[in-house]
């Protein structure tokens, strides 16, 4: 539930300081004033040198075209050399030729003292501040993007609240929260700022932001009718709800930008909005990923893991028949006339039975690998399960020693592969104990 906001007479606004530099004292006068009403930290200075010595702490100049000793156009320049605050060129000439060398000098606004100059200062000076900040937050939204995008040496969270952090500096919010689209639905993964807008629950007007399928900021209505004092392609709104989408257009999420009153969004900070939250959803792209390669690298381990301790069990099982096999062979060879004859049959009986163990061992690994190739073909038909057991029984009892091998397997048909079936018949005949076995 949205708190009440309260009657406004106007928008909040961003403002900064500004120098006007002038060597008219009446335009220094009536300018200053104009713009202070505005609501504008002013500064003001009679020559270029005086200016360039009270740039500290400026934001932007208002730059006569003509000044005593040095020009308006040298002191741009001088200007541009420092690094110093975005430079509007101010002169009474309505030259094109003005203009145009000014802004090759750097300026970025051009204004003309003509009759309104006055009285149309404070709007061509926010349209020029504008201008200024959208570029320098534009410039400071490229350093942020190289940090939540490079999420291979950070953690989740930490990119996370890099992202609602950045956009509370970036995009001019008292607090940011970022709605997350998870399996459930949408969860606040992340939030910044103060705590009593953090709190407010708006993942109904994250999925109605998603739900329009495009890119564009939603603001949720306000309760009290600020659009007279908006501009054109202004958004008035407390509550900016930005939606962040995949490079396929799936939706990840949103970017919910929280302010205490009303902020008069324009068209330049609304695409800065729509690029930050298009850094934000390569973060979220890029975690995603990042996850999905740690979860396979940790499944990878495991079937890693489980082939070495199948190939542990499979090397131990091969080699007690073989050192068995081994045993027996060399015992025959080196003691067999010293053997009576019932040992001798007794040890060529064990060595017959390790073989068959062995021989089915090696069927099992070739069955398994063919199973794991996807190579395992069943061809199955209607077999009478009786008459083919007693078949198999049949074709193995010079193999069994003599063991009785009762099957108890009741009449009818089953559909079944031949060759499968008696391998598996074979396999249990061969591994269930006889009774010296069962006596042991």
């Amino acid at each position: 539930m949205r708190a009440a906001v309260p009657s406004m007479t106007s928008l909040r606004r961003a403002g900064g300081t500004v120098l006007i530099v002038d060597d008219s004292p009446d335009h220094r006068l009536l300018g200053r004033r104009r713009l202070v009403d505005a609501g504008w930290d002013v500064k003001v200075a009679a020559t270029a040198d005086e200016a360039l010595d009270a740039l500290d702490g400026v934001d932007l100049v208002l730059l006569d075209y003509r000044l005593p000793g040095m020009s308006g156009i040298d002191a741009l320049r001088e200007i541009r050399r420092r690094n110093g605050p975005s430079v509007v060129m101010v002169t009474g000439m309505g030259s094109e030729g003005v203009a145009v060398e000014a802004i090759r000098a750097g300026a970025i606004d051009y204004i003309t003292k003509d009759g309104t100059y006055l009285e149309d200062l404070p709007h061509d000076v926010e349209r020029a501040w504008r201008h200024h900040d959208v570029q320098r937050r534009a410039a400071q939204l490229q350093r942020l993007a190289m940090l939540v995008t490079a999420t291979s040496d950070r953690d989740r969270q930490h990119t996370l609240i890099a992202i609602v952090e950045g956009a509370c500096d970036v995009l001019r919010a008292d607090a940011c929260t970022l709605q997350v689209m998870h399996p459930e639905g949408l969860r606040t993964d992340a939030a910044a700022g103060d705590p009593t807008l953090t709190a407010l629950d708006l993942r109904d007007a994250a999925r109605s932001a998603l739900a329009r399928q495009d890119n564009e900021p939603v603001g949720l209505p306000l309760l009290v009718d600020a659009a007279a004092d908006l501009d054109a392609g202004e958004l008035a709104t407390d509550r900016l709800l930005v939606p962040i989408r995949s490079g396929d257009g799936e939706a990840i999420g949103a970017l919910a930008l929280l302010t205490s009153e009303a902020v008069a969004y324009h068209l330049d900070e609304l695409a800065l909005a729509r690029t930050f939250a298009a850094y934000a959803g390569i973060a979220l792209a890029n975690l995603r990923r990042l996850e999905l390669e740690q979860q396979l690298v940790a499944e990878l381990q495991h079937v890693l893991d489980a082939r070495r301790d199948f190939v542990a069990h499979v090397s131990h099982e091969l080699r007690t028949p073989l050192t068995c096999i081994e045993g027996f062979a060399h015992t025959l060879l080196t003691h067999g006339a010293s053997l009576q004859e019932e040992e001798r049959r007794l040890f060529l009986t064990k060595i017959g039975d390790h073989g068959r163990a062995l021989h089915e061992l090696v069927e099992s690994l070739l069955d398994f690998a063919a199973v794991e190739a996807g190579r395992t073909t069943v061809a199955p038909v209607v077999l009478d399960l009786a008459e083919e057991v007693d078949s198999i029984i049949d074709g193995l009892a010079p193999l069994l020693g003599g063991r009785s091998i009762e099957v108890d397997v009741a009449p009818g048909c089953v559909h079944a592969d031949p060759a499968l079936l008696r391998r598996a018949i074979t396999c249990l005949l061969y591994t269930s104990p006889s009774p010296r076995d069962r006596q042991k």
